[in-house]
């Protein structure tokens, strides 16, 4: 059992937030499209570092997260999450 759950989806969502606030960004401002190719290419290491810094928080592997967030009736990348994202995004700083 994860204590800490909470925040460690927080660390999750916020990343996944930034992203599309990214993305929305440069679609708000008309950029080229390779503007999205360059948010996009760092994509990946940028997840990955909110991914480690989840699974330190929750002492445990992201297998472990994502069953434990699912057995609690929020699975990632579900309907629920998704509104937690977006919450998120309209708070950001």
């Amino acid at each position: 059992m994860i204590r800490n759950l909470g925040a460690v989806l927080t660390v999750l969502a916020r990343q996944e937030a930034r992203e599309a606030d990214m993305h929305a960004d440069i679609d708000a401002w008309h950029a080229p499209g390779e503007c999205h190719h360059l948010v996009a290419r760092r994509e990946a290491r940028r997840e990955r570092t909110a991914r480690k810094r989840a699974e330190a928080l929750a002492r445990r592997p992201m297998r472990v997260i994502r069953r434990e967030a699912s057995r609690r009736g929020l699975p990632l990348h579900g309907p629920r999450w998704q509104g937690l994202v977006g919450r998120l995004m309209r708070n950001l700083p």
